[in-house]
C-alpha cells in the first residue's frame, strides 16, 4: 500500500511540473506537508521526492529549508562511472556489471566504463574519471587505491579503501560467512580433513573466505590445512601426480579459492586418472556455471547480479541526499550444491 501511495505523490508532483505550477527555482511543499496533504508517513513522502531526485526533476539543498526544483530539460547529464575489475575468466564481474547496468538506466543516469588495466597510467585514469564529472563512482573487485573526485564511491567486493572516507560505501558479499558455510556443508557430510588451497597474492576477500573456513572448521573439530598455490607443481604432470597421490593420503577433500582453480584442478585430477567426487571431493567459491565442464562444481552463490542492483539502489539513495545510510554491509551467500562433494558418512 505505501507503495501505491508513494508512486500517487510522485505522479502529482510530475503533473505539477509539466503543467508549470511550480516554476523553476521555486520550492515545492515539504515532505512535512506532503505527509499531511496525502495522509501517509514523512518516509514515504521522502522517498517520493527522492525518486524525482534521482530521475532530475529535483534538487535538495541543504540547509535551505526544502528542495529547490530544477526542470529535467536543465538538468545536466548524470553520469555513473565504473571501474575496477572486468569481466575476463570469470561471470562474476559480467553479472555485476549487469546489475549496476540494469539500475542505471532505469534511474536515467548515463553508465560509463573506464577501464583499469594491469598497465594503466594511474594519474590519467584519475583524471579520464575527474572529466567525466560523475554523480558516484563503483569499483568492482581488488584495484589500485585511486584519488577519486568528492562524490559517492562504492567499492564492490573489494575491502580497499578509495576516494573521500565520508562519502566511501563498501558493499561486499559476505566472504567470512561463505568459508563457514562451506566447511559446515563439508563436516555434514562427514569429511574431517580439509585442505584449503590459497593463492599468494594475498586479496583481501579471498582470504576473508580462507579466515571464516578456519574459524568454522576450529568449531566442528576439522582438520584444515593451508597450502599457498605457488608451491604446487601444476606444471610438471609427473610431480602433480604424485603429489596430488599424496594428498589423498590424508586429506578427503580440497577447497579452492574459486571455481577457475576448482575446474582446473578437476581437469588436472582427470588427466592423472584420479576421479572426482569418487576419489577426491573438491569445492570453489563464487559459482561460475561457465567451468561446469566435467561436473557442477560444489561451490558458493555470490549473486553478484544483486549485488549490483543493491549498490545502485544504495547510490541512488545517496544521491537523493539520504543521510545516516551504512557505510559498509555484507551481502548474504548461499551454499550451491554440486556434484564435486562426495557423502562419505557411514
Amino acid at each position: 500500500m505505501s507503495g501505491e501511495k508513494e508512486e500517487f505523490i510522485v505522479n502529482y508532483l510530475l503533473e505539477k511540473i509539466e503543467a508549470g505550477s511550480y516554476k523553476i527555482g521555486a520550492r515545492i511543499p515539504s515532505e512535512y506537508q506532503l505527509a499531511r496533504k496525502f495522509n501517509v508517513d514523512k518516509g514515504t513522502a521522502n522517498r517520493a521526492v527522492s525518486q524525482l531526485v534521482t530521475r532530475g526533476y529535483l534538487k535538495r539543498t541543504r540547509g535551505a529549508g526544502g528542495t529547490i526544483l530544477i526542470r529535467k530539460d536543465f538538468y545536466p547529464e548524470r553520469r555513473i562511472v565504473y571501474t575496477g575489475c572486468f569481466p575476463r575468466h570469470h561471470s562474476f564481474y559480467s553479472r555485476l556489471l549487469l546489475g549496476l547496468i540494469n539500475g542505471t538506466h532505469a534511474a536515467g543516469y548515463n553508465f560509463m566504463v573506464v577501464p583499469m588495466a594491469g598497465q594503466t597510467n594511474i594519474q590519467l585514469l584519475e583524471e579520464q574519471i575527474e572529466s567525466l564529472k560523475p554523480c558516484a563512482i563503483f569499483i568492482g573487485g581488488e584495484a589500485l587505491k585511486l584519488k577519486l573526485p568528492d562524490v559517492p564511491v562504492f567499492c564492490l567486493d573489494t575491502l580497499v579503501p578509495h576516494g573521500n572516507e565520508e562519502l566511501t560505501y563498501h558493499i561486499n558479499p559476505d566472504n567470512f560467512m561463505a568459508g563457514k558455510i562451506l566447511v559446515e556443508e563439508i563436516w555434514k557430510r562427514g569429511h574431517r580433513k580439509v585442505l584449503h588451497f590459497s593463492s599468494p597474492t594475498g586479496v583481501t576477500v579471498q582470504r576473508e573466505r580462507f579466515l571464516g573456513a578456519k574459524e568454522r572448521a576450529k568449531e566442528l573439530g576439522i582438520e584444515l590445512k593451508e597450502i599457498n598455490l605457488a608451491s604446487l607443481p601444476i606444471q610438471n604432470i609427473s610431480a602433480f601426480e604424485k603429489y596430488i597421490a599424496k594428498l589423498r593420503k590424508d586429506y578427503t577433500v580440497i577447497i579452492c579459492e574459486n571455481d577457475i582453480q576448482a575446474a582446473d584442478l578437476i581437469g588436472q585430477c582427470r588427466r592423472i586418472g584420479i576421479n572426482v567426487p569418487e576419489d577426491l571431493s573438491v569445492c570453489g567459491y563464487i559459482t561460475g556455471p561457465e567451468f561446469h565442464h566435467f561436473y557442477r562444481i560444489t561451490s558458493i552463490e555470490f549473486d553478484p547480479d544483486g549485488l549490483g542492483e543493491y549498490a545502485l539502489s544504495l547510490a541512488m539513495r545517496v544521491i537523493g541526499g539520504e543521510t545516516d545510510l551504512p557505510h559498509s554491509e555484507l551481502l548474504p551467500v548461499s551454499f550451491f550444491e554440486g556434484e564435486t562433494l562426495k557423502d562419505i558418512r557411514l
